[in-house]
């Protein structure tokens, strides 16, 4: 697969991961995200999957899209994939609520509707 083929598939599904984290904290108010722990591990698994993306996604698509956090998110992939258990509740919050919705504003111009 070129490399061109394999940023777009990448973010293809990352863009539909963000579409589905927006529609979760959507519809959970605070309290229920603290307590919905089903809803927080799936978000967490999401923000995993942004990093093992954002690692793949080749260095010249990265370096023609520097305004699009790919070291962060790697590093966010890292420290929820081997830290886990200082991971905390507020901080997977903000990056459902602020972080997605502003990353799936950048990805929207750059990947396809189909």
């Amino acid at each position: 697969m070129r490399p061109e083929d394999r940023d777009l598939a990448y973010l293809l599904d990352r863009r539909a991961a963000a579409r589905e984290i927006s529609g979760f904290v959507q519809v959970i108010l605070y309290t229920g995200f603290v307590e919905n722990r089903m809803v927080r591990y799936a978000i967490e698994r999401y923000l995993i999957g942004f990093g093992e993306a954002a690692h793949h996604i080749s260095e010249k698509f990265q370096d023609e899209h520097p305004w699009i956090p790919w070291r962060p998110m790697v590093g966010q992939r890292n420290s929820l994939a081997h830290v886990w258990v200082d991971i905390q509740i507020e901080r997977i919050r903000s990056a459902a609520t602020v972080n997605i919705p502003a990353l799936l504003n950048a990805l929207e111009p750059l990947v396809p509707e189909g």
